[in-house]
């Protein structure tokens, strides 16, 4: 039961990370593509909800931590 529960925020947190690899290491563009897809329904949520501000500053987090 605790696992059905946390996997919606693994999902949801798991994007900060794979935001960091794709960065750093210049993920190729159909990389990108498959992120995109898999994460669509987290993107779909930030564009419409009011989810925008907190994912982009945990997003952003995680890219300014891969710039570095």
């Amino acid at each position: 039961m605790a696992l059905l529960l946390a996997l919606p925020l693994v999902y949801v947190l798991s994007i900060g990370p794979v935001l960091y690899f794709m960065t750093k290491f210049h993920a190729p563009m159909t990389a990108n593509h498959y992120a995109a897809a898999f994460y669509q329904p987290l993107i779909w949520m930030r564009e419409n909800t009011s989810f925008k501000q907190p994912l982009d500053a945990y997003g952003g987090w995680w890219l300014e931590l891969a710039m570095r």
